[in-house]
């Protein structure tokens, strides 16, 4: 008596052989074999893409700050001008050469205390 085994045919029964989107769905692509060379490339597209997230957000936040730091420069400079306690740099160029011209000198050794009050 002779036994033979026969290997089994494949069923034509579809439902068991996943589609494409079962296996994206499911993650199966990922153990694919074909697939497990590219995984270096997939990590450094994703550290690379964190990286330029991470410098975008921080671009963001520094124009924020300088923004809000030439509002406050503005804010001030208005209020030293209302007080009439701004000179600008010509106008101090200006009232020196006029001092010199009439013989005042400045002292070699002045200490100076500048104090600035806002009105609120």
């Amino acid at each position: 008596m002779k036994i033979t085994s026969k290997p089994p045919t494949p069923s034509s029964n579809t439902e068991n052989t996943p589609t494409r989107f079962g296996k994206i769905f499911s993650g199966d692509f990922l153990l694919d074999t074909k697939l497990t060379r590219w995984y270096p490339y997939f990590i450094m597209l994703f550290l690379f893409a964190t990286l330029i997230i991470a410098n975008e957000r921080a671009v963001k936040k520094k124009s924020k700050l300088i923004t809000e730091k030439e509002y406050e420069y503005i804010t001030s400079l208005n209020n030293l001008k209302n007080n009439n306690q701004f000179i600008s740099y010509d106008q101090l160029v200006y009232i020196k050469e006029q001092a010199a011209a009439k013989g005042l000198k400045k002292k070699e050794k002045s200490i100076y205390k500048i104090a600035v009050k806002e009105k609120r």
